[in-house]
């Protein structure tokens, strides 16, 4: 027995290896049926589950005859192949069997998966090949199908988004054009990927293209909105409809900007070669600063030291001392020297509250993060941070400063001298988060007992903290912490059962954030 189900691009169903002829499904309940039963987590759903979704407005007594009706019907069609059950009833539960079933959403992430842990080009477009035309296109006003199509759509345009970047860092500006090319049809109000293209247009000596997709912008905005675009992107145009891509201002920008983004691609090396073009035609310690970045994620502190120094003769004002007090944090434990380490990122840590923005806060605390885990106090320093954190305006960037800690955290649940008494720490840094009512805060912990209670086999009480962690992460808009979303289809898949609200360290039942 061998199913497959694709569900991109058109509702598809092969049985060992055969498809089954479309016009089967001739009424459209017993595809439904079989589509919700593929995207459901474990490809199973309750009666009631099914029979809410298509007919929402039958008492429960004339849904369920026809559920009856509808399951008879679709077990028909596929048992017309090979005789076998595909659709296995088991008390209130209706699923697909497992083992030899396949569905192409399933295929589909496992390949991001994949390709984020790669950071390969050919693995991103592996699993940009998958997605189609989008989630079962036929079915776009099915209200079942829109929670599953707008999860995978946005997963999909940043998985574009990735790619797109990373093929210009490797220098493939005519494909990354084309990747830019699909944001921006997917959304025309999309000012930055406009932009975006227009740079690569640039980047690639095709300026007319630039100025046209410009003018496309302006177009879109002016019909929907009543507005121009912003000013970046009006300088930006002027710059490329000038034709100063050979002054040196405008060199330095764009090979600035190149390096930004194979920094972010997670290609340091490709990005000091951006920069050296940059410096070559403009010097600037802004520049400098991101060089010597560039050296020390590739460890190599020789190389970062002489653009620290040149960025120092460029007059830096307090933001970018304190930037470049953060990287001098990093050169000083890539050496070993964990005192002067953390001198420089408490320096980093007062210039990025006094004058700097939220990524300057962010980036200080991870650097006085690491510190404390390179010299073996993370938990106390963690704690300490939690305290000094409170009434700071992190903003968007809590999800940055908590994804570190939780990196963190993991020696801590897996290292071989670091993984007793984990639990107790997770609920002393719950009280204090509790008492001085950070919420960040409160999530982390969450999230690291349930992790410690999983490694225990406590499955109901995991459950119960890594849903609590989701719930206090999801308000905050910080859905990049995935961690705790990694981990509560782990006890899912254990225990099966449904998660209890969890109380707090002190006992009392938390009703607000």
């Amino acid at each position: 027995m061998n199913l497959r189900i694709d569900l991109f691009g058109g509702f598809r169903v092969y049985v060992e290896g055969r498809a089954i002829d479309p016009g089967m499904w001739t009424q459209r309940k017993p595809a439904a049926l079989v589509k919700m039963l593929a995207l459901a987590p474990g490809q199973r759903l309750r009666r009631e589950q099914v029979t809410a979704a298509l007919w929402p407005e039958f008492e429960p007594s004339a849904a369920a005859a026809n559920l009856r009706k509808v399951l008879h019907s679709a077990r028909r069609i596929l048992h017309s192949v090979d005789g076998a059950e595909y659709i296995v009833s088991a008390g209130d539960l209706l699923f697909l069997p497992p083992g030899r079933l396949s569905v192409d959403v399933g295929d589909y992430w496992s390949l991001v998966a994949e390709a984020r842990a790669s950071r390969k080009v050919d693995a991103y477009a592996a699993a940009i090949a998958v997605y189609r035309q989008g989630l079962l296109p036929e079915d776009l006003y099915e209200e079942w199908a829109a929670a599953p199509r707008e999860e995978l759509n946005a997963d999909f345009l940043a998985l574009v988004g990735e790619y797109a970047g990373l093929l210009e860092a490797g220098g493939d500006l005519v494909e990354a054009a084309r990747a830019v090319q699909r944001l921006v049809a997917a959304d025309q109000l999309g000012e930055a990927n406009h932009a975006w293209l227009m740079r690569l247009y640039a980047l690639a000596g095709r300026r007319d293209e630039a100025q046209r997709q410009y003018a496309r912008l302006c177009e879109v905005l002016q019909e929907e909105l009543g507005v121009r675009p912003a000013a970046e992107t009006q300088r930006l145009y002027e710059e490329i409809r000038a034709e100063q891509v050979s002054e040196p201002a405008l060199t330095t920008d764009l090979w600035e900007r190149v390096g930004d983004l194979r920094v972010q691609s997670g290609n340091p090396s490709a990005a000091v070669q951006a920069y050296a073009q940059a410096l070559a035609a403009a010097p600037s310690g802004r520049v400098h600063r991101k060089a010597a970045g560039a050296w020390l994620m590739q460890h190599r502190p020789d190389e970062a030291e002489p653009h620290l120094a040149a960025a120092d003769g460029f007059g830096p004002g307090p933001a970018e001392r304190g930037r470049l007090s953060c990287l001098r944090a990093q050169l000083a434990w890539e050496r070993g020297d964990l005192a002067a380490a953390g001198r420089h990122a408490e320096e980093a840590h007062t210039a990025a509250l006094a004058h700097g923005d939220e990524d300057d806060v962010a980036a200080a605390l991870e650097a006085l993060a690491f510190v404390s885990h390179l010299r073996g106090d993370w938990r106390p320093g963690l704690q300490h941070q939690i305290e000094r954190l409170t009434g700071s305006a992190l903003g968007q960037r809590v999800a940055r400063f908590c994804d570190f800690n939780h990196c963190l955290s993991q020696y801590q649940l897996y290292g071989d001298d670091s993984t007793r008494d984990v639990d107790e720490y997770a609920r002393e840094t719950l009280a204090l988060a509790e008492r001085l009512d950070a919420v960040p805060a409160q999530a982390f912990a969450w999230c690291l007992l349930g992790e410690s209670l999983l490694l225990r086999a406590r499955w109901d009480e995991a459950a119960a903290c890594l849903e609590r962690s989701c719930d206090l992460y999801e308000p905050l808009g910080s859905r990049t912490v995935a961690l705790p979303w990694l981990r509560a289809p782990s006890w899912r898949r254990v225990s099966g059962s449904t998660p209890r609200r969890p109380c707090s360290s002190s006992g009392r039942r938390r009703s607000r954030l």
